[in-house]
């Protein structure tokens, strides 16, 4: 996949998706957090992790929540140049580390 994705970094790139790409790869624990705690968190209390969503429905879910995730990623990268969890956690890893 990383091949791939290295051979096709020129056309991502001339598609403008590669900033895209790139803000989201800068905030990859924060999002896994979110998608536990928001996105598994919002299924749970309207009770829709029992199997019952059909195939379809997950599928709309899952699209609406990584575009959401994408915005969101590209929006705080014009305050940060990491995301909030990445910056937490670099900031306890460089106290430990002195």
């Amino acid at each position: 996949m990383i091949g791939a994705t290295l051979l096709i970094t020129p056309l991502l790139s001339h598609l403008k998706i590669a900033e895209w790409l790139a803000a989201l790869g800068r905030q990859t624990f924060t999002l896994y957090v979110a998608h536990i705690l928001i996105g598994m968190g919002a299924l749970e209390s309207i009770g829709k992790l029992d199997g019952s969503p059909s195939l379809p429905m997950i599928f709309v879910v899952s699209i609406g929540f990584a575009t959401l995730t994408a915005l969101y990623a590209r929006a705080w990268l014009r305050i940060s140049r990491r995301g909030p969890l990445e910056s937490l956690m670099r900031k306890i890893t460089e106290g430990q580390s002195k």
